[in-house]
């Protein structure tokens, strides 16, 4: 592991684990679903599953979403405070061209080595501190909770046939959550195919 990506493994664990406890929750989370989801999440399906993960929703929180949500749009400050901020330097947003929109920007570790600490920390999760301390649990648990998420995040949206087509521009993790729900479901998953 480079010298700043291990010092940075390091530090920023003591950093979350010291923020106030609703905000350590969303920073554990942005880490989980870094690490566990089946492709790299978009800012925008990333923002949405932070609303979305709540474990009491009996409806879709469209209330908490950010201001200009259905313009399509997930603002600069927003990112660096609500996703980025959270985690220090242990993420970073990659795109594809110049011109995509920051909403599209995809979530990544700043180095793969950190996605290999974090998953060599919940793999030890009884034993280890920083497993405890960031309530991280072993792979089969974390895709037990993605898969529970996912399900939730479809029910909570009640649509008709005629409404699905429009709702990924608009409920970008539910178009997440219906592909994704079953490589999270299962310990023996095929790999999803390159185009999906």
């Amino acid at each position: 592991m480079p010298f700043g990506i291990s010092a940075a493994c390091l530090r920023e664990p003591e950093m979350i684990v010291r923020l106030q406890p609703d905000e350590e929750e969303k920073a554990v989370m942005i880490l989980r679903w870094t690490l566990f989801a089946v492709r790299p999440l978009q800012v925008k399906q990333l923002a949405e599953t932070l609303i979305e993960s709540d474990n009491d929703l009996d409806r879709y929180p469209e209330d908490d979403l950010p201001d200009p949500w259905y313009e399509g749009v997930v603002d600069e400050d927003h990112v660096k405070e609500m996703i980025l901020g959270r985690c220090g330097s242990l993420l970073q947003l990659r795109s594809s061209s110049a011109e995509t929109p920051l909403a599209e920007f995809t979530v990544h570790f700043v180095h793969f080595s950190v996605g290999e600490y974090l998953s060599n920390l919940s793999a030890t999760s009884a034993t280890n501190h920083w497993a405890n301390e960031l309530c991280l649990s072993d792979s089969p648990v974390e895709e037990t909770r993605f898969s529970t998420i996912a399900l939730a995040a479809s029910r909570s949206i009640r649509l008709t046939f005629n409404d699905i087509p429009g709702t990924t521009e608009m409920y970008p993790f539910l178009s997440y959550a219906a592909w994704a729900w079953y490589f999270h479901g299962y310990h023996e998953k095929p790999t999803p195919t390159q185009d999906s």
